[in-house]
């Protein structure tokens, strides 16, 4: 299977992420604003695919369809179930998620391997550390949004814990590719956000382990690529 897969998920992390502020998933919730969402995810595979687009741009294009029906059930369900807002929210990743993969065996199963574009490992790269930093500040927020207190210490050290995560992530990478202790060791000397705060020893198990499980991604993915 071609790593084609990395291309549509690091388009959804950034298009689901960094570019969805606040301002975003309330206007989503019209079909204008939606409409502009899917735009936005749509603009981004176009761009990512790149040489690859001439071959790709139906699939993408289809792609871009089920993220609008599954974002638009999404919003039927807040409607009828408002209360399940991290139920929903895990089930609408988890269908696009189910959606990349989908788009991915038929993209392997419809085109010659020859004709499949073949992206580099950057993306793989690039597609763990967005989901290990600024999703997960976001997936976290949305879980731990009842627990007042633990909230506001996300809020509060969202930046430094993103960091965190990202040397986290590149120790284990590091130690998983085996090229040498030092630098990781380097990077663990880096003050953590984790020496304050009522919930540091939480905070601390949560960023290791989502790190931990990211590096295992990138590296299966990387020796699949």
């Amino acid at each position: 299977m071609s790593n084609v897969f990395w291309l549509l998920l690091l388009a959804h992390l950034i298009g689901d992420y960094p570019l969805q502020p606040d301002w975003m998933v309330q206007a989503k919730k019209t079909w204008p604003g939606l409409t502009l969402h899917v735009g936005v995810h749509l603009a981004l595979l176009l761009l990512l695919a790149g040489t690859g687009r001439p071959v790709l741009w139906p699939f993408l294009i289809a792609l871009a369809a089920m993220h609008f029906a599954i974002d638009a059930f999404k919003n039927w369900l807040g409607r009828v179930r408002p209360e399940l807002i991290s139920e929903s929210y895990i089930f609408d990743q988890f269908l696009h998620l189910i959606s990349l993969l989908v788009v991915t065996v038929w993209i392997n199963t419809a085109l010659p391997p020859d004709a499949i574009p073949h992206y580099g490992s950057w993306m793989i790269y690039a597609s763990g550390f967005l989901a290990a930093t600024y999703a997960w500040y976001i997936t976290e927020r949305i879980l731990v949004r009842l627990q007042a207190g633990y909230l506001a210490e996300v809020n509060k050290q969202r930046w430094t814990r993103m960091a965190a995560r990202g040397l986290w992530l590149a120790l284990f990478l590091l130690i998983g590719r085996a090229l040498g202790l030092h630098s990781a060791m380097a990077a663990v000397t880096v003050p953590l956000p984790y020496l304050s705060g009522r919930y540091r020893g939480r905070a601390l198990a949560t960023d290791t382990a989502v790190a931990l499980v990211t590096a295992i991604v990138v590296l299966a993915g990387l020796r699949l690529a």
